[in-house]
């Protein structure tokens, strides 16, 4: 996955693959993924958006909500890159607050 050597190794040793869904998928769990956000901010890489899993039965499901994050006509990368991070802040933090699940969450990342 592009720009996950801009996650500081101790953030991407808590990561794990979803072999449900061919491995490629990044997953962390929704408590930390704040934090591998904040770790992206000004490191000119863009969240393009993420997929919210849910752990049921010992496996990753996709619960299908999703957010994403378009690049604005004339908008520089590293205007794009920077404008992403609390754009990813703010859905995670919301959705975070629905108590009672077992949670998971994947960033999709771009670099220029």
């Amino acid at each position: 996955m592009e720009g996950l050597d801009k996650i500081p190794a101790p953030l991407l040793e808590k990561s794990w693959t979803v072999p449900e869904f061919g491995g490629g998928d990044r997953v962390w769990p929704i408590d930390l993924v704040g934090q591998v956000i904040e770790s992206l901010a000004n490191q000119d890489v863009a969240i393009l958006g993420g997929d919210v899993w849910e752990v049921l039965d010992g496996r990753a499901r996709p619960t299908h909500d999703s957010w994403y994050c378009n690049r604005n006509a004339g908008e520089t990368f590293e205007a794009f890159a920077r404008r992403t991070v609390p754009a990813a802040r703010e859905y995670v933090e919301e959705y975070g607050a629905r108590a009672g699940r077992i949670l998971l969450v994947s960033l999709v990342l771009k670099t220029d």
